[in-house]
């Protein structure tokens, strides 16, 4: 039984060396621990992680923790719940990033007030709430500086920083511009005023011509 067993070779353990000690197979350690002995290289090759208790005392080596291995069913959720984590953060990031440019709260509201809320037309006053929105000033989704011709006249008459709280400022300039023609080469054309009261957007006859790029910021 001796003989036999000095036969034996040395065996390594095979979690990483600052884990565990070098075990060598000797006649007490095979007596006591006969699966380390035979255990297969083969079958602990897929481990990679190992998590490791501190010791109770200061002094000592840390005792070997909990093993993790790539094919257990526990890693691979969490590697799942990572991965919809950061689509979710790709997703929301991208739709911030190609968001049309916002329309300050304080203008809207105003505007809404003066024009929409009462609007005789409903379907159109729900358009203009839930779909056109910030396109009533701006052009384009890209740049905030961007603006159609009924915005331009506007930002001549207020400053977004100063007047965004200036309620009676805001109204009044809307009420000015209003009363301009909405096409600047026709003085007898109708005004901006008119043709909201009448259904149409200020500045375009549908959204989608609001949506599209102004020439020059396709060119930067």
């Amino acid at each position: 039984m001796t003989a036999a067993h000095d036969r034996l070779p040395s065996l390594a353990v095979t979690a990483p060396k600052h884990n565990l000690k070098t075990l060598t197979a000797s006649n007490a350690r095979v007596r006591k621990h006969p699966q380390q002995a035979t255990r297969s290289l083969d079958n602990c090759r897929l481990r990679t992680f190992t998590k490791r208790s501190k010791p109770s005392s200061g002094v000592g080596e840390h005792l070997p923790g909990r093993k993790i291995y790539l094919d257990s069913p526990r890693l691979m959720r969490i590697l799942m719940r990572c991965l919809k984590m950061f689509t979710a953060v790709v997703a929301v990031t991208t739709v911030v990033l190609v968001r049309p440019a916002a329309a300050l709260p304080q203008f809207q509201k105003v505007f809404f007030t003066e024009y929409i809320n009462d609007h005789g037309n409903a379907e159109f006053a729900e358009m203009v709430k839930t779909e056109v929105k910030c396109f009533i000033c701006h052009q384009g989704k890209k740049k905030k500086k961007n603006r159609n011709p009924y915005g331009m006249q506007l930002s001549e008459l207020l400053d977004k920083k100063k007047d965004k709280k200036d309620v009676d400022k805001i109204s009044a300039a809307l009420k000015k511009v209003g009363d301009m023609p909405s096409n600047p080469k026709d003085p007898n054309s109708e005004t901006y005023a008119e043709r909201i009261a009448a259904g149409k957007l200020p500045a375009a006859d549908n959204l989608e011509d609001l949506k599209v790029e102004p020439k020059d910021s396709d060119e930067e």
